[in-house]
This record gives structure tokens, C-alpha cells and sequence, in this order.
């Protein structure tokens, strides 16, 4: 059967509960994907170009670009059309994983893709379990929203400067486990108050 772009189900957690707390898994999720980019350096080359990206444009076409157009046209494509269309005929992991692999491969670079990777495995988990694509395409934008709010608001800190490196080791350590552990739970409690669409013909 054909797979509804947007039929919205957030189970008994309801709707602002469930975004609050995917908001919150997504924030916690990037914390703890983030040694898996840290340990490769970044080539000058590529650092030159993100920094143009972000500190020589100015904010309200980052904003534009980053922000709303890029989540939109990705979400609508990845989410929207490719997962959509993989959840008819494949088993829901092997749905999500590719089109988030496809995602990251968007990227054409470690630095964005691998942190794509796990990001597009989240929110095409969330896909799966809402139906909702403006649940992802809201996801989407508040995660470059912080990225450009951030490096627009500390540019001295620099374009690819690890969490560990902004805090003493106890508090990256405290901090690297909360997330964890918060991650965690509401994959748990997402998981438990809702029911999986089933949508697709398994292969």
C-alpha cells in the first residue's frame, strides 16, 4: 500500500511531548557521535571552505540556506521520497539505514558525514514511527539553526573545535554520559508510548 507522506501519530505521548523530547534526542545525540568525527583531522583546505560557509556569509542568508532551504529540499528528498519509498519494500532497519547512508553520502565529506549518518538513522527512526515528515524537517532545521547560532555567535572558538576542548575533562566526561543516558530514555520511551507504522512489505 502506498505510504502517506504526512499522517501524524505521537502514540500517548502527544504531539509537544514527542518533539520536545526528539529536540532533546537529537541535541544529546550529536554530543555523543561527536568523538567518531573529532579524531579525524580536518584538511586546511576543507576548513577554509567551511569557514567561508559560515563566518563570510552573512546571517540572513545562512539562515535562508542553512536553516530552511537545505532542510526542506533534504528532508522532503531523504525522508520524504527515498525512505518512503524503501518502506514499502523493505524491512524498516534496512529502509532507514540506507536512506540515512544516502543522506551522509550527500555530504561528500567525513566531517558532515558521518555525523549525517547518525542523525538520518534518528530521524528516519522517527519517520517510521510518526509518519510525519515536518516532524524531521523541524528536527533538521533546529539542528543547523544551533550550528549557524553558534559559530555566528563564536567565531573564536573555531570551525572545528571539539566539545572536549571547551570544557575541563570532568565536565566533558559528566557531560558525555548524561547524554548518554538521556539518549537512552527517550529512545525507550519514544519506543514504548508509540506503535510502529506498519507500512511496508517485508524483503
Amino acid at each position: 500500500a502506498p505510504v502517506d507522506l504526512q499522517a501524524p501519530r505521537f502514540g500517548s505521548l502527544g504531539c509537544f511531548l514527542f518533539v520536545l523530547l526528539s529536540a532533546l534526542a537529537m541535541i544529546t545525540l550529536t554530543i555523543v557521535i561527536e568523538p567518531a568525527t573529532s579524531w579525524i583531522p580536518m584538511p586546511d583546505s576543507v576548513k577554509a571552505l567551511f569557514e567561508e560557509m559560515f563566518y563570510n556569509t552573512s546571517l540572513f542568508d545562512g539562515i535562508l540556506s542553512t536553516c530552511i532551504l537545505a532542510p526542506l529540499c533534504e528532508e522532503t528528498l531523504c525522508r520524504g521520497l527515498m525512505l518512503r519509498g524503501m518502506l514499502q519494500t523493505k524491512v524498516p532497519w534496512k529502509a532507514i539505514f540506507w536512506s540515512a547512508f544516502l543522506f551522509a553520502f550527500m555530504h561528500m565529506n567525513p566531517w558532515q558525514g558521518i555525523p549525517a549518518l547518525m542523525i538520518g538513522i534518528l530521524f528516519g527512526w522517527l519517520y517510521y514511527k510518526t509518519r510525519s515528515l515536518w516532524l524531521t524537517i523541524f528536527l533538521h532545521c533546529l539542528n543547523n539553526s544551533i550550528s549557524t547560532f553558534l559559530t555566528h555567535r563564536f567565531p573564536e572558538i573555531g570551525i572545528d573545535a571539539p566539545l572536549s576542548e571547551l570544557m575541563s575533562h570532568t565536565a566533558y566526561i559528566i557531560t558525555y554520559a548524561a547524554s548518554f543516558i538521556v539518549l537512552a530514555l527517550i529512545i525507550y520511551i519514544i519506543h514504548a508510548k508509540t506503535v510502529s507504522s506498519e507500512i511496508q512489505t517485508h524483503s
